[in-house]
């Protein structure tokens, strides 16, 4: 066997055995860059998702209170037209018993003038 073809050989191997690991190695720190890129990425979508969420929470909040306040002023606005029914109808009441009485004292003087009623 020669020598020198065998140390050739063992020098072309070591070179591309070199090369390969160089590549492997840029390999490597390019998937290193795209990785912290990705964490950084993900890290900020996180942050945005927390504030989604909080956002979500307070309008929640905010839907929750409001319809709270609608169903307040819809019973308020029952009960002040049961009162406003109430106080019609007490006028009504009234005002017919004023009518009647107005009635009957017209129909009272008529009788007294002599006038039939």
């Amino acid at each position: 066997m020669d020598v020198e073809k065998t140390i050739e050989f063992i020098l072309q191997m070591q070179s591309r055995q070199e090369a390969h690991m160089s590549e492997l190695t840029q390999r490597q720190d390019d998937l290193t860059t795209a990785l912290l890129k990705l964490t950084e990425n993900v890290s900020g979508l996180a942050d945005i998702v927390g504030e989604v969420s909080r956002a979500q929470a307070r309008t929640e909040e905010e839907i929750r209170r409001t319809e709270e306040e609608r169903r307040r002023a819809e019973e308020q606005n029952r009960l002040a037209h049961e009162r406003f029914q109430e106080l019609n109808q007490a006028t009504d009441e009234r005002l017919h018993a004023l009518i009647k009485t107005m009635d009957d004292w017209i129909r009272n003087q008529g009788n007294r003038n002599g006038a039939p009623g």
